[in-house]
């Protein structure tokens, strides 16, 4: 029996997903590298853009030109934090605020169609299931961080 590779269908689904984000918010100038940073920043506005990089996974010369492209956009807005200036914050301007329900309807309409033809049932147990699979490849970088850093010392 031939082994299959979960890493297969995850990349798959990746690759198909950020096309019909693309295609999605392509009007709003925005894509699959930009709508999660300003999802995060409406959460929490004011974060920095390390504790940004973090909470998105992604590092911090591309959380960097994301963050700069949205202000461009005229989507957020960034500001130097008063007590150390070595922080800079990313707030949400009007605009930004103002796609905020496009953002999360345009999101919620990718997921209908990736789950499309499962039953409810079968919805909950995916979602389950994922968020496993996500623990459980968190769990494993975290341990090689960890590894990296006891290696160097």
């Amino acid at each position: 029996m031939k082994k299959q590779s979960i890493g297969k269908y995850i990349s798959s689904i990746y690759r198909c997903q950020s096309i019909i984000i693309n295609r999605q918010f392509e009007r709003l100038g925005i894509g699959s590298g930009q709508y999660i940073f300003l999802i995060r920043i409406a959460g929490n506005p004011g974060i920095s853009q390390r504790d940004l990089s973090k909470q998105v996974s992604i590092d911090r010369a591309n959380t960097h030109r994301a963050i700069k492209k949205l202000e461009e956009l005229g989507y957020i807005y960034t500001q130097r934090d008063s007590g150390d200036k070595r922080v800079i914050k990313s707030f949400l301007t009007k605009e930004g605020s103002a796609l905020m329900p496009q953002i999360m309807n345009g999101l919620e309409n990718i997921t209908k169609i990736l789950t499309e033809g499962l039953r409810e049932s079968e919805r909950k147990e995916i979602f389950a299931l994922l968020s496993k699979i996500e623990q459980n490849a968190l769990a494993q970088v975290k341990s090689l961080k960890e590894e990296c850093r006891h290696g160097k010392e």
